[in-house]
């Protein structure tokens, strides 16, 4: 069922609640590894703020006043993404291509994309070099730059039922879908999970706009309440918007987030917010593959229509996309407090 991405701010508070008061079953705090970025897109990046780590409580959410909010821009739509039960007929280049126009995203040349959030980040010219020249052709793992062309989550318990269920037991429940170029040039889109559920153990997983280790669970019973009609009143998209928003980040289309292409099983990550112990559908020969080339198909996972998920995943980051990095004054994010 497709539904505005929009919510009273009634469901915000109890989201808010939900996050603030909920203890999160995490496993055992480390120090992360350094995962360090030297890119100079306009913004600083502190190492120890953009791999933080979670304390035994997450900090009080803020619940945005419905007073003070902008007055919204149009917001898009979200569908379910159940996994393929038949092998879906690969999308051509010419398909790919017009889906990615068709969000208004130009990814040859970002600063003539008619999105508007896309074309009026300030470090366009250092992130287009990126999607260009710097995240393919390597053997060694590295941040690979997308765009964010769309977000999709369950909203019902209908689709919470048919989500992508991994061999590890866990319900993929809300996605980022992203757009970049692989190395000979094509256009790709991929998917990568914004969070997760696991029946067996109730347990919500959500990732949060930077990399971090430990991990973000709570109890899925705090999350899973539908309504009479089986809606869900909280709904999953929710926990990666108020993560942007507590980031003052941008989370819609143009958005910028990098995904980071270790190897899923390395001890060095098995800390890393990301892992949470589902065995990978790839090898790590055809992981080295996919930091050579961008084929996207690598992965093993993908929904019905046929896009590739990248699961399971060490970490990923939007820290390329604080609001302070866009020339957008009159622009505002869109409104998901109002009615």
């Amino acid at each position: 069922m497709i539904r505005r991405a929009t919510v009273k701010l009634s469901i915000l508070v109890m989201i808010s609640a939900v996050l603030a008061a909920c203890v999160p079953i995490t496993t055992a705090q480390e120090t992360l590894p350094a995962i360090t970025q030297t890119f100079d897109y306009g913004v600083e990046i502190d190492p120890a703020t953009a791999s933080p780590e979670p304390s035994p409580t997450p900090e009080n959410t803020p619940v945005p006043s419905a007073t003070a909010t902008k007055e919204a821009t149009a917001t898009p739509k979200f569908t379910a993404t159940p996994e393929a039960t038949t092998i879906p007929e690969a999308m051509s280049q010419a398909e790919i291509r017009a889906e990615i126009r068709a969000a208004g995203v130009n990814l040859d040349d970002l600063a003539n994309s008619k999105d508007e959030w896309t074309s009026s980040h300030v470090a366009l010219e250092t992130i287009q070099n990126s999607i260009d020249n710097l995240n393919f052709n390597t053997e060694t793992e590295n941040f690979v730059t997308t765009v964010v062309i769309g977000l999709e989550g369950v909203e019902n318990l209908e689709e919470l039922d048919q989500a992508v269920l991994t061999d590890g037991g866990w319900k993929l429940t809300s996605f980022a879908k992203l757009a970049y170029k692989s190395a000979d040039g094509n256009w790709q889109i991929i998917k990568v999970p914004l969070n997760a559920y696991r029946a067996e153990d109730d347990l919500f997983w959500y990732k949060s706009t930077s990399n971090g280790s430990g991990h973000n669970f709570i109890d899925g019973k705090e999350v899973i309440q539908p309504d009479e009609n089986g809606h869900l009143l909280i709904q999953f998209l929710r926990f990666w918007f108020l993560s942007c928003y507590k980031a003052n980040y941008h989370y819609g289309l143009g958005s910028f987030i990098q995904l980071f292409t270790a190897w899923i099983e390395h001890p060095r990550w098995a800390n890393n917010d990301g892992v949470l112990g589902d065995p990978p559908r790839y090898t790590e020969e055809q992981l080295i593959e996919f930091r050579r080339t961008g084929d996207p198909s690598i992965f093993g996972y993908q929904d019905r229509d046929g896009y590739p998920i990248f699961w399971p995943i060490v970490t990923f980051n939007a820290d390329l996309s604080p609001l302070a990095s866009y020339n957008q004054p009159n622009n505002p994010q869109p409104n998901f407090n109002e009615p």
